[in-house]
């Protein structure tokens, strides 16, 4: 499958590395574009994770992010997610993976637009398991 990744932070890595040790294509969009540039040309993200390989992932500013994927998962803020989903380049499946409250209803993580389409799918977790679940397996 063809995941977007959007947010480059601790949990936008880690999520990437365990779509790529699973074998799925992986686009990490990036809130800019000297991150997406860092991310691209090191295989590595500079500020968050640095000892993750990323290699195998497309890095791109979000300006860029590509419509044509099969799922989009969302890796931001909760503060961002209703502007980062809104500004989406695709009607692909949402999957969050947001982290805090909802600021319009002080509840929860927002709602996901739509599940994701495949039970292969990794379930949303806490991204204070960011560095565990990205560990290499031997």
């Amino acid at each position: 499958m063809r995941f977007l990744v959007v947010g480059a932070g601790s949990w936008g890595t880690a999520f990437s590395r365990v779509l790529l040790e699973r074998g799925h294509e992986v686009v990490l969009a990036c809130r800019t574009r000297e991150q997406a540039d860092a991310i691209a040309s090191t295989g590595r993200n500079p500020r968050y994770l640095q000892s993750v390989d990323l290699s195998a992932a497309r890095a791109v500013a979000l300006a860029d992010a590509p419509g044509e994927v099969d799922v989009v998962a969302v890796a931001v803020p909760s503060t961002a997610f209703a502007d980062v989903v809104e500004a989406l380049p695709s009607d692909s499946p949402v999957l969050s993976l947001v982290k805090g409250l909802d600021p319009e209803t002080a509840s929860g993580s927002p709602p996901v637009s739509a599940a994701a389409p495949s039970p292969s799918c990794p379930a949303r977790t806490s991204p204070r398991r960011s560095r565990r679940a990205c560990r290499q397996r031997q």
